[in-house]
C-alpha cells in the first residue's frame, strides 16, 4: 500500500495526473504557438508535473532506475520555476533587458541586471 491505496489504485492515480498533465502541456503549447498567456493552464500542467513526479517516488523500487533520474531532473528544472521573479503579480517582457512590468513589493517600478552586459 502506498499512502492508504493499492499499488494498483496508486499506478492509476499517477496514470491520471500523468494525462492531465499531457493534455495540459498541448493546450499550453497552442497557446505559444498562437501568442496567448494561458497563466491557469500553465499552473495546471506544472502542478500536474510535480505531482507526477513526486508521486513518481513514492512507488516501491529496489534499485537505481532510469524513471527516477528522470524525477530527479524535472524536480530540480522545476524548481526555479515555483518562484515569481520580480513580486507577486509581476509580468515577465521578454527583452534582454528582463524589464519586469508590474510593481515590486515597495510600489516602484523593478528593472532587472542586463542579461547580456559587455556585449555590443
Amino acid at each position: 500500500m502506498i499512502i492508504g491505496l493499492s499499488i494498483a489504485t496508486f499506478t492509476i492515480m499517477h496514470v491520471v495526473i500523468s494525462r492531465i498533465a499531457i493534455v495540459a502541456g498541448l493546450v499550453v503549447l497552442g497557446g505559444v504557438l498562437t501568442g496567448q498567456r494561458l497563466p491557469l493552464w500553465t499552473i495546471v500542467i506544472l502542478t500536474t508535473t510535480i505531482l507526477i513526479s513526486v508521486t513518481g517516488f513514492t512507488f516501491p523500487i529496489t534499485a537505481f532506475t532510469p524513471a527516477a533520474s528522470a524525477g530527479i531532473v524535472a524536480m530540480v528544472r522545476f524548481r526555479p520555476l515555483t518562484s515569481v521573479p520580480c513580486g507577486a503579480g509581476a509580468e515577465m517582457r521578454p527583452t534582454s533587458r528582463r524589464e519586469c512590468r508590474g510593481r515590486s513589493a515597495g510600489g516602484s517600478s523593478t528593472t532587472l541586471p542586463n542579461d547580456d552586459a559587455g556585449v555590443a
